[in-house]
């Protein structure tokens, strides 16, 4: 008898018993490892996000560095700021340009001569627009090379000193002779022989939004007839703020001597009796003649900043003076001959819309997310690039 209860095994109770600790057990496991899984997924988007907020800010920042050259050789070299505005708070090229005069402050275009560029200056006049430009052999041109070093495809400015500059692509070359492409707003304006040509980067960064696959992204435009090509994906905010001289520019030395600069920044006015613009004889976008012919800043001073620099907002940007004059179709404001530093503010957010919560503070645009130990919230940084080649001369 005692042998046969001892082979009697569980009872229902006890078994049910047993199931049920064994669940608490299981479900204690799962809660402590879901957690864990949740935090380690967040991580690894949190890693992504990061990685991309540092690639749109270096894609920029690279750009904005190097800006700033124009032409090594020859009456009409220098820096950039002496002959057109550098940087402009606009889309600039051939393919859907903004008016000008627009200011946006989520939109940059950096005009540049490239490093070590091929450049030369016209033999003859040149009109803007779409045509064939004659090409003067200048010492900067590399030796038996009768095309000074332009290729087809190279994207090239030409500039006068007025403030005046037309961006063109060259479509062909044969000998001294180069077959342009114009991308710039048409107008009848034309450079006379002995204008600089040289090759030059236009790079126009800003945000579009692809509403089929539910992004935002950083996006580069070069000027041409290429197409818009992305550069980051989910940058959700792009904030550009200029920064510059609070000095008016002011004669370095003699108008009358051979080369300059002649000044610490900008055009110098043209000779007392010349007038290549919309101004009076003797006048420029900078320039006004006072008593005696004696040069004068249309500029006036601005308050600094901590920095030393001063903001220059939208209405700075919209009043003009205007360069090289208040109807060329390339105009600009001659304010943006001051800038001397960006302030760049990217946001970027988490690609996973399953790690977003609602938009607020957290999320520019809301996700799926519910829960607090998924959420990934946006990342936003602020830099200042201050390139080297927009130091002005004092």
């Amino acid at each position: 008898m005692s042998g046969a209860r001892g082979s009697r095994g569980f009872s229902l109770v006890e078994l049910l018993i047993a199931c049920a600790l064994t669940l608490v057990a299981l479900a204690i496991t799962f809660a402590m490892v879901n957690p864990s899984q949740s935090a380690f997924a967040a991580e690894s988007e949190r890693a992504d996000e990061q990685q991309r907020l540092r690639a749109a800010v270096d894609s920029l920042a690279r750009e904005l560095r190097g800006a700033g050259r124009a032409a090594r050789s020859g009456p009409l070299s220098g820096q950039a700021f002496d002959f057109w505005a550098p940087l402009l708070p606009l889309r600039l090229g051939r393919r859907n340009p903004d008016p000008p005069g627009t200011v946006c402050t989520d939109v940059l275009t950096i005009v540049s001569v490239s490093y070590g560029a091929a450049e030369t200056t016209l033999a003859g006049a040149l009109a803007a627009t779409s045509g064939v430009a004659s090409l003067a052999l200048d010492p900067a041109c590399p030796p038996g090379d009768r095309s000074c070093g332009f290729r087809a495809g190279d994207d090239v400015v030409v500039y006068d000193g007025t403030g005046a500059s037309d961006l063109f692509t060259v479509l062909d070359r044969q000998a001294e002779l180069l077959t342009l492409q114009h991308n710039s707003p048409a107008s009848g304006y034309v450079y006379p022989a002995g204008s600089k040509i040289a090759a030059v980067t236009s790079r126009t960064f800003f945000l579009k939004e692809d509403a089929p696959n539910d992004l935002v992204q950083l996006m580069r435009y070069d000027g041409g007839v290429g197409q818009d090509v992305p550069v980051v994906d989910h940058v959700v905010s792009l904030r550009v703020e200029l920064r510059g001289d609070p000095r008016p520019p002011r004669l370095t030395r003699a108008e009358t001597a051979p080369a300059g600069p002649w000044t610490d920044y900008g055009m110098p006015p043209p000779p007392l009796a010349a007038q290549p613009a919309g101004y009076p004889p003797g006048e420029n976008c900078l320039f006004a003649r006072g008593a005696g012919g004696v040069a004068v800043s249309r500029l006036l001073p601005l308050a600094p900043q901590a920095d030393g620099l001063a903001a220059l907002d939208v209405s700075m940007l919209t009043d003009g003076p205007w360069c090289p004059d208040a109807l060329h179709p390339n105009r600009f404001d001659a304010d943006l001959l001051r800038v001397r530093s960006v302030v760049l503010t990217l946001r970027v957010e988490v690609a996973n819309a399953a790690m977003r919560g609602p938009a607020g503070v957290l999320f520019s645009r809301g996700g799926t997310s519910r829960s607090a130990r998924r959420f990934v919230p946006d990342e936003e940084v602020t830099v200042v690039v201050s390139p080297g080649n927009l130091a002005a001369r004092r």
